[in-house]
């Protein structure tokens, strides 16, 4: 039966009636799950579910002449055993439900599971794989040109601290430049025919997508004379990142960029509208981070913000009439995490 239906896609759910059922019976069954044109590489593996199941066996077929690494969390290490059929099968028994709670950790923290990847040379080396792309690209797409240093020098002129200069970058971004993201009018031919691709481009147009919004925050910073790295970061919804227990290039994605004020690095956000100054998103705090920048890479932990700056504020005008009606204006402010 059909649940949902969109313009390109439509989902279906198969439903089964059970004879005889009444409290105190014990159904069985069991059921056959076959994804078609996938890659292995990336793939969960759910060995744990919200019901308790006797045997669960996975049958994984990798590419010819490839290795698939099996990485178990939360069990002990699973084993996948070759079959005649060119398939590896990993085979769990007796394994009981999980039982899902409001606010409880990403799966990857508490379910049974198994995570697949490719192995090859690169895999030795992927955190330098990744930090030289990142790296020649922050330093293409960042490098300030005549019209940046000039704007540079504009928005700089008068500050007494490095912190109000990068203040005053951060502002003119966020309020200037437009994040085309946010926008519903734009669709993808939009954004194509817009062709904006680095700072240079979101500068001259004053507009952008994610990326090219972060260039420009960067290459402003750069040209005020300021060190700036990208920041690589996880997911707090999907995993608690740290790159020994999951050392997968996967997980980590663009959060932002990083600036270093004196002697300590700081954080910011620019291509989010609205977004306070020196804080990225919840879900990236407290977790380490990939910062890379010209010299290479290192691993910082993004900290979390006091919880003072995350705050909420109602403010109300009202008249009570003689009849008991109550009219005026409710005025509500959020800032930090809360906005």
């Amino acid at each position: 039966r059909e649940i949902v239906k969109t313009d390109k896609r439509k989902y279906l759910a198969k439903s089964f009636a059970v004879p005889g059922i009444e409290p105190g019976v014990i159904v069985e069954y069991r059921y056959t799950e076959k994804i078609k044109d996938d890659s292995a590489g990336g793939e969960w593996l759910f060995f744990q579910r919200d019901i308790p199941m006797q045997k669960v066996v996975y049958y994984v077929r990798p590419h010819e002449g490839t290795s698939l690494a099996y990485h178990a969390f939360n069990m002990d290490e699973m084993r996948f055993l070759e079959d005649k059929k060119d398939f590896r099968v990993g085979t769990l028994y007796d394994v009981p439900a999980l039982k899902e709670e409001p606010y409880m950790p990403p799966d990857a923290e508490v379910r049974r599971l198994v995570y697949l990847r490719y192995q090859n040379l690169l895999t030795l080396f992927q955190w330098s794989f990744v930090s030289a792309g990142v790296s020649e690209d922050l330093k293409k797409r960042s490098k300030p040109n005549k019209e940046v240093k000039a704007k540079t020098a504009e928005l700089i002129a008068g500050a007494q601290t490095d912190e109000e200069k990068i203040r005053n970058i951060y502002s003119f971004v966020q309020k200037n430049i437009k994040n085309v993201h946010f926008d519903p009018s734009f669709d993808e031919k939009q954004m194509k025919k817009l062709d904006v691709k680095d700072a240079d481009d979101a500068l001259k147009k004053g507009m952008g997508g994610y990326y090219a919004i972060d260039m420009l925050f960067a290459s402003l910073a750069r040209a005020a004379g300021f060190e700036v790295n990208v920041i690589l970061a996880a997911d707090r919804d999907e995993v608690f990142f740290n790159p020994g227990k999951y050392p997968f290039p996967s997980f980590i994605k663009m959060a932002g960029i990083a600036v270093k004020i004196g002697n300590a690095w700081r954080y910011f956000d620019p291509c989010t509208p609205y977004h306070p100054f020196g804080q990225l998103e919840w879900r990236r705090e407290n977790m380490e981070a990939m910062l890379i920048g010209d010299g290479g890479y290192i691993w910082k932990k993004i900290p979390v913000t006091d919880h003072a700056i995350s705050s909420a504020k109602r403010t109300a005008k009202l008249n009570l009439s003689s009849d008991g009606t109550l009219d005026g204006t409710v005025k509500i402010e959020y800032n930090g995490h809360m906005s």
